[in-house]
């Protein structure tokens, strides 16, 4: 091969090579916020299996107060989208 078709098969490579990064990253960045979407549309499921993370019991009567409570579905949505995942 001449150096320009390598040259040219290199960053053909390097290409490639990021576009896969940028494809894991958006992959990545689209489990975090469907997690964060599932929080919200099924909030006990998620505070049942958190409490099981953390070898506690689930308050029901909490739980569901929590699940009724748009300010705190609504931070799980802004921590999503700030990117803390938390």
């Amino acid at each position: 091969m001449r150096d320009r078709d390598v040259r040219k098969h290199v960053d053909m490579l390097n290409a490639l090579t990021e576009a896969r990064e940028e494809r894991d990253k958006a992959q990545k960045e689209t489990e975090r916020l469907r997690e964060a979407l599932e929080q919200i549309a099924f909030p006990i499921k998620h505070l049942q299996q958190e409490a099981e993370r953390e070898g506690a019991k689930l308050d029901g009567a909490m739980a569901i107060a929590l699940s009724n409570d748009a300010n705190w579905l609504k931070n799980i949505a802004k921590k999503a989208l700030e990117g803390s995942g938390e």
